[in-house]
């Protein structure tokens, strides 16, 4: 298990944040990352080139496996990036800033909502993908995987939000 444990974030507080954020290239970033649960290093890599607006995908590569995955992308993002691609007019890269540089702006936004982690717990860019991986549960764990990128047994051993019985669901149902 890993030495810390990170925030989650309530539906409640991603639509605060999401929606007090005034500065569009964070307005941005946060919604792709609730919307998609990327990584801070994915997110930095993100061109205009990757997003496909009438299939509504984006195109993420994956940082940490040096790969390409498909992760579908709501109306709601699709609509926010744009009004982004417009007011910048961008062409390439959509964050010129570093994963530091996110976190940051994670962290401001959060001190400024009043919206604290539990003691122990620690709010970073990580989060978004934790709250994302444990929101959409529901939809199974091999879509997980598959939009994630993550391993059954990375999900299983890294988001403690999955009990004993979710585990055994979604193995038997891996396993079919």
């Amino acid at each position: 298990m890993r030495e810390y444990r990170t925030h989650y974030f309530t539906k409640e507080e991603v639509d605060r944040i999401i929606e007090n954020e005034t500065y569009i290239d964070r307005k941005t970033a946060f919604q792709i990352a609730s919307d998609t649960g990327a990584r801070a290093g994915e997110m930095i890599t993100i061109s205009a080139e990757h997003i496909d607006f009438e299939k509504g995908q984006l195109i993420l590569h994956d940082t940490k496996k040096n790969s390409w995955k498909i992760v579908p992308v709501s109306q709601k993002t699709l609509t926010t990036v744009q009004m982004y691609l417009n007011a910048t007019k961008i062409k390439t890269r959509l964050f010129k800033v570093t994963t530091k540089t996110l976190n940051n702006w994670l962290k401001e936004r959060c001190d400024s909502l009043g919206i604290k982690p539990d003691p122990g717990l620690l709010l970073r860019w990580h989060s978004w993908r934790g709250t994302f991986i444990r929101t959409h549960k529901e939809l199974g764990d091999k879509w997980l995987m598959q939009v994630t990128g993550d391993s059954y047994a990375t999900l299983l051993k890294y988001y403690e939000e999955l009990t004993d019985e979710d585990l055994r669901t979604a193995k038997k149902r891996i396993s079919e």
